[in-house]
Parts: structure tokens; C-alpha cells; sequence
């Protein structure tokens, strides 16, 4: 049983985005960068009204980054704006999104696209 489990977590599904994207973003960053992050869950949970723990660790823990997680359903550019006024050096999707016009508008001014993965992930250098 527990040689299936850890074959499992080796090959698991869900963490193949996330893999994908991080080794696309270390061949461009360094440890310690600063990096803002779409998560693959929304901040806001509609049903239970309440903050969700949208924050997914994975991207910053295999490249030794830090920096900000955003919601999936965030809009607003202003928040990846203001995290680039404090360092943030890149821009990371490790899955694909819906078209989000404000939000890729204010990517095409400020940000290139520099990687992206099999699994429609994306890595953005913030200019």
C-alpha cells in the first residue's frame, strides 16, 4: 500500500501544472525572487461567503521564491501592479485561464511572456 501511495504522489495529476510551470520559471529566476502567483483555487468561496485557502505553496516552494498567491478568479491587474511596485520580477499561471480583458490589457503593457507548458501554464517577465 504505501508503495502505491508514494507511485501515486510521484505521478500525481494534480501537481503536473504546477511542476510544469516551476521548472519553466527556475530556468529564469532565483532563489528568493520575488513572484506573483494565480493559484488553481479561488480566493472567495461563493457558497460559504468567506476567504477560501486559496494560497498553494507548490510554485514557491520548488523554486525558492516568494512573493504573492492571487485568487483564480482575480481581475482586478492592480494586484499583480502593485506587487510589481514592491519586487515582484515575474508573473506565473500554471494552468490555463479564461480570457480576463482588463487583466490582459494591463499584461500586454507591463509584462512578456517568456515560457509556457504543456499544460497551459505560463511564466511572465515583469517589465
Amino acid at each position: 500500500r504505501s508503495v502505491t501511495i508514494r507511485a501515486w504522489n510521484r505521478h500525481n495529476p494534480w501537481d503536473e501544472g504546477a511542476v510544469a510551470v516551476a521548472k519553466a520559471l527556475q530556468r529564469h529566476a532565483r532563489p528568493g525572487d520575488l513572484i506573483v502567483v494565480r493559484s488553481v483555487a479561488d480566493r472567495y468561496d461563493t457558497y460559504w461567503k468567506t476567504i477560501s485557502n486559496f494560497e498553494d505553496p507548490r510554485i514557491f516552494n520548488l523554486t525558492r521564491t516568494r512573493g504573492w498567491p492571487i485568487g483564480k478568479e482575480t481581475t482586478d491587474p492592480q494586484v499583480v501592479d502593485q506587487a510589481m511596485r514592491q519586487g515582484a520580477r515575474f508573473y506565473v499561471e500554471p494552468e490555463t485561464r479564461p480570457v480576463l480583458p482588463q487583466f490582459d490589457t494591463w499584461l500586454a503593457k507591463h509584462a512578456r511572456l517568456i515560457e509556457t507548458t504543456n499544460y497551459g501554464g505560463k511564466v511572465y517577465e515583469l517589465r
